[in-house]
């Protein structure tokens, strides 16, 4: 072992969904729910979120306790690519 923590499941989550989202991933298409609080995210991470074509079926985006900024949460508001979005945190 190199002495490196075990990272918690939801450290690991976040890493997958952080490469996903950068990739336009389709597996992300079935996701309703997407709860990224407290990420350590900045501005370009729902940037990402709101340009991914496989995110249209995301009704409740949790972005909570990030540095997403302004114009982060303009992205997402804005995106025609989220137009099932109801719920932004």
């Amino acid at each position: 072992m190199d002495g490196a923590a075990p990272l918690e499941p939801r450290d690991r989550l976040t890493r997958r969904l952080r490469r996903s989202a950068r990739a336009g991933s389709p597996h992300l298409s079935g996701l309703e729910s997407l709860i990224l609080s407290e990420n350590e995210l900045t501005e370009s991470g729902p940037r990402a979120l709101a340009a991914s074509p496989h995110l249209g079926g995301l009704r409740r985006l949790d972005l909570n306790q990030n540095a997403i900024g302004p114009a982060g949460a303009e992205a997402v508001a804005a995106s025609e690519r989220l137009p099932k979005l109801e719920v932004l945190k």
